[in-house]
């Protein structure tokens, strides 16, 4: 079959149900390998084994018994007959089928005669088919298959034929005989063309049949069955159909354009790879060779060379630290144009706070023009009612007024976007609420239509 599953030389290698499938006159068969089962009470096996138990007790299948009569699985034929018999109620109403494996080892016929009779005794008792086979030879594994097949098959036919729907189920069934209508003469038809092949001769004759089947079958005539080497020692090349007959035999029969490739095939080859190998290894010798020069022309330093080289890099590693640490802290500063604003702000601020003191003097004794008194209330007014500067989307706009007036329009804007990106194919839409063609023309008394 075409399961996958391990085989080892020694006991218990199966520790569960493998399954696999075959095919049998046009109908898929299922094999079962059931784990191996020791020669000890019930009570005392353990789960590998309730498992092999289990599918011999529960399942209507053919069961094989394979026993090896060679010794090698390490248990002597009287304990695997007692092993049979222990088990042997398992096996009730269902066909059986006695192996003995391994007869390139020992066959039947040949082993002892205290266990030849011993196992026929044991199929006789329990009316099992026995058959012998080879796994390693390939020895009646065929015959093994079709035995247990047959079996089963006829098992089943025979438990259906028990059943009682069986005779309900024959009594529908009819068999239809024909009958000869007329004495009326109904020879074969022939065609016209075969009787003619036929008195010519060119159609049934034998010696020109044999010839086309010899002719067709020459690779089944030349290979000898029975030889494994005759494979080997087949005449391939008879049969090939080339311009040149000579050609056939060639030392490379690799043949392009009527011309043969050895010919273009360079004999000299294998000394000028050999060459070629040898002047990569002198090229590689040179290179180590001018590598270990170069090493050895290095200076050397003494040791105040080295510290000072050291310190130098310690240096460095300092510098690129504090270069790292400035550009951190530069970035938390503020910007050249954000410095000018608040200077701006500060100078604008010492202004007004000097305007005042020279009100607060002017106030005390000190009289000033009418036009200039009234130009600084002006400014101290706007001063007083600015606003601070408008960021983001709110930037340009003079007072709360137009931030209003601005956040309407583009809602008003948006409101369309979003109806379309919330409406789907199952929305309904009206394009046209009133349509010209049903609100125009005169309006009379009890309609708006026109028509």
């Amino acid at each position: 079959t075409r399961a996958d599953c391990e085989v080892q030389p020694y006991a218990f290698t199966t520790k569960s149900l493998f399954v696999g499938h075959t095919d049998y006159k046009y109908v898929r068969w299922q094999i079962i390998d059931t784990p191996g089962i020791l020669d000890h009470p019930l009570e005392d096996r353990n789960t590998i084994e309730m498992q092999a138990v289990t599918a011999l007790a529960h399942l209507k299948a053919c069961i094989l018994y394979f026993m090896d009569l060679s010794g090698q699985c390490g248990y002597s034929v009287a304990s695997q007959i007692s092993l049979f018999e222990n088990i042997r109620p398992l096996f009730t109403n269902k066909p059986l089928v006695v192996v003995i494996n391994k007869t390139d080892l020992l066959r039947l016929e040949a082993a002892p005669e205290a266990d030849r009779i011993a196992v026929e005794q044991m199929v006789s008792q329990s009316n099992a088919q026995l058959v012998q086979m080879s796994c390693l030879g390939d020895e009646g594994i065929a015959s093994l298959k079709e035995t247990a097949c047959d079996l089963l098959l006829n098992h089943r036919l025979e438990s259906k034929v028990q059943k009682k729907s069986f005779n309900a189920v024959q009594n529908r069934v009819y068999v239809a005989e024909p009958k000869q209508r007329d004495a009326k003469a109904r020879p074969p038809c022939i065609p016209a063309s075969v009787q003619k092949a036929k008195a010519e001769g060119r159609f049934g004759n034998e010696e020109i049949r044999k010839q086309k089947q010899a002719e067709r079958r020459n690779m089944e005539i030349m290979l000898d069955i029975d030889n494994p080497n005759s494979l080997e020692n087949m005449d391939m090349r008879a049969k090939w159909d080339l311009e040149d007959p000579s050609w056939k035999y060639d030392v490379v029969p690799e043949i392009m354009d009527g011309k043969n490739v050895a010919d273009w095939i360079d004999p000299d080859i294998d000394q000028r790879l050999q060459e070629l190998e040898e002047e990569e290894i002198l090229l590689l010798e040179q290179e180590a060779e001018e590598e270990a020069n170069r090493t050895a022309t290095l200076p050397t330093f003494d040791d105040v060379t080295k510290e000072v080289a050291n310190s130098i890099r310690e240096k460095r590693k300092m510098m690129k630290l504090m270069r790292s640490v400035n550009r951190s802290n530069s970035a938390s500063r503020p910007t050249p144009l954000i410095m000018k604003e608040a200077n701006n702000r500060a100078a604008l601020r010492s202004s007004r706070k000097r305007e005042r003191s020279v009100d607060e003097q002017d106030d005390t004794g000190r009289a000033e023009a009418p036009g200039r008194l009234t130009a600084r209330a002006a400014s101290r007014k706007r001063a007083r009612t600015s606003t601070p500067a408008a960021k983001g989307k709110t930037a340009g706009l003079k007072n709360m007024q137009q931030v209003e007036r601005s956040r309407t329009l583009v809602n008003k804007k948006l409101r369309d976007r979003n109806k379309d990106a919330r409406r789907g194919e199952a929305d309904r839409h009206i394009f046209d609420l009133k349509p010209k063609h049903l609100y125009s023309g005169k309006t009379t008394n009890g309609t708006r239509d026109w028509r």
